[in-house]
């Protein structure tokens, strides 16, 4: 994919890292209907983020990808994850969120007034992570601030895309 955005309508939507062999997670979005999604490449080369260092100097650590329905202009954030670390998925989820606000030519492809919830999707390579209460008080937070609903899912992870949006 030379363009880090492209919108697909494929019967299956693969999601994985192609750069990280370590990184043995995917996602698969079961497409029958083929439903326009905008697949946009968040992380690595040809990415829609160019730099990957903030202003501060800091490395900025954002998910792998992020999918637009372009009915409805919801937003599913997936990371795929190769250790067992829920806070740093769901903080590189929320950071994404926040870097994606400031880029002007991603502004009309997504509806910040929308209704629908953003969702974010964890994808870890060997299991589903056990969500402690220090877990529990994350994803409340996340729901709260960025109107983020969490998904945590074992790879590789397979799911209709009409299930992905509802």
């Amino acid at each position: 994919m030379d363009d880090p955005c492209e919108i697909v309508g494929h019967t299956k939507i693969v999601f994985k890292d192609e750069e990280h062999r370590e990184c043995k997670s995917q996602f698969i979005m079961e497409n029958e209907g083929k439903r326009e999604i905008r697949k946009c490449k968040i992380d690595g080369k040809n990415s829609i983020f160019e730099n990957d260092v903030l202003a501060n100097g800091v490395l900025f650590k954002k998910c792998d990808w992020l999918a637009i329905d372009v009915e409805t202009k919801l937003e599913i954030y997936i990371e795929l994850k190769s250790t067992y670390d829920v806070k740093a998925g769901v903080n590189q989820i929320k950071n994404t969120i926040d870097k994606l606000s400031e880029k002007k030519e991603l502004q009309e492809l997504r509806d910040n007034k929308s209704k629908f919830l953003k969702i974010g999707y964890i994808i870890h390579s060997s299991r589903i992570p056990k969500l402690e209460v220090k877990h529990q008080t994350l994803i409340e937070e996340a729901k709260r601030t960025h109107r983020l609903k969490l998904r945590f899912r074992k790879t590789p992870h397979t799911e209709e895309i009409t299930d992905v949006i509802k």
